[in-house]
């Protein structure tokens, strides 16, 4: 026999009370577990419109897709294009499939749009069947948010996560099977959500490495915006360990995209050679040496003949097709190992 959504309902309030979360305030007004419950019951008779089923066990069954739109839409909207796509599959294939019907009033709280060639699309039925899949070659971009004020979307995220910890720590594989929902899934969830967590917060999704070539530098993309130093210490790899960020920061903690970029391009020294394929990784002065056999005195005499960027004046990395073409004019003989 089933858990009915009273059952899963009272249990997360007696949860929540065995947390040591109040029931009261101490002027008698409704407490934290009362606002948990009552922000749960919003979340359900949003996304759902109060449908028949069970709204309780539908979220225990997708909190995964639910509390992800939250994670990911934390600080503002997310953009998914081509570039990023491949972040977003296991996320958006389970929003997709969590959804029976598609809803209007969840459409409207859980926004999803696309921009495409041929306009504009809001439905989530549309953009899964004519945008997602063929997102790589279409120039589409989706973007997705809260359509709830700030204050509001921070509370229910709170208490989705507090949902779903209460799931983890109560359910047993016995009870699962009573509700109907399945065990392993759920469990999974946390690894999905730590993902989500650690994706945004290093902005992946807001920006992507140009990777550079001898001609050119790489650089942050869109040329836009502020980024954390996470981003600054991708841009220049594994260089950047140890290394003090080049740029001041702005008042909120965050560096000037523009800024980094020119920065880049100031300190970058291309060379003559017919321009060669693009790369993220460049490589440090010892990965050059391990590469070449070269001692630092030849390296020093051939540096110009070499696209670099100079982080400091003792960090300095190099455009690694650049020194395996100078390491072959050097010594034909030797074997470069890529």
């Amino acid at each position: 026999m089933k858990q009915k959504a009273t059952d899963l309902r009272q249990y997360f309030h007696s949860w929540l009370v065995r947390q040591g979360l109040s029931e009261k305030t101490k002027t008698g007004r409704a407490g934290t577990v009362y606002e948990y419950v009552r922000y749960i019951d919003k979340v359900c008779d949003v996304v759902q419109s109060k449908h028949d089923h069970d709204s309780w066990l539908w979220l225990a069954k997708n909190i995964y897709p639910i509390l992800g739109f939250f994670i990911l839409c934390r600080k503002g909207p997310v953009k998914i294009n081509r570039e990023n796509k491949y972040h977003f599959d296991g996320f958006m294939t389970a929003f997709f499939n969590c959804w029976q019907y598609y809803d209007e009033n969840a459409q409207k709280y859980l926004v999803m749009r696309a921009t495409y060639p041929e306009g504009h699309i809001s439905s989530y039925l549309m953009i899964q069947e004519v945008v997602w899949d063929s997102l790589e070659i279409n120039k589409s971009e989706i973007t997705l948010k809260l359509n709830i004020l700030k204050a509001v979307a921070n509370n229910e995220r709170k208490a989705l996560k507090r949902f779903y910890q209460f799931l983890c720590d109560w359910f047993t594989p016995q009870k699962v099977e009573q509700c109907g929902l399945d065990y392993s899934a759920i469990r999974d969830t946390k690894s999905q959500i730590d993902t989500l967590k650690r994706k945004s917060s290093k902005q992946v999704f807001a920006f992507k490495i140009h990777g550079g070539t001898n001609k050119r530098p790489p650089q942050l993309e869109p040329n836009t915006g502020h980024c954390g130093a996470d981003w600054i210490r991708e841009l220049f790899g594994k260089a950047s360990r140890g290394m003090a960020i080049p740029i001041k920061p702005g008042s909120t903690g965050k560096y000037s995209v523009p800024e980094i970029n020119e920065w880049v391009r100031h300190n970058f020294r291309g060379s003559d050679k017919k321009e060669g394929p693009e790369m993220e990784e460049w490589w440090t002065t010892k990965r050059v040496l391990e590469k070449t056999g070269w001692t630092k005195d030849i390296l020093k005499r051939k540096r110009r003949k070499i696209a670099h960027i100079s982080l400091s004046e003792r960090k300095i990395i190099f455009y690694p097709p650049d020194v395996l073409n100078e390491a072959r004019q050097h010594n034909k003989k030797k074997t470069i190992n890529f």
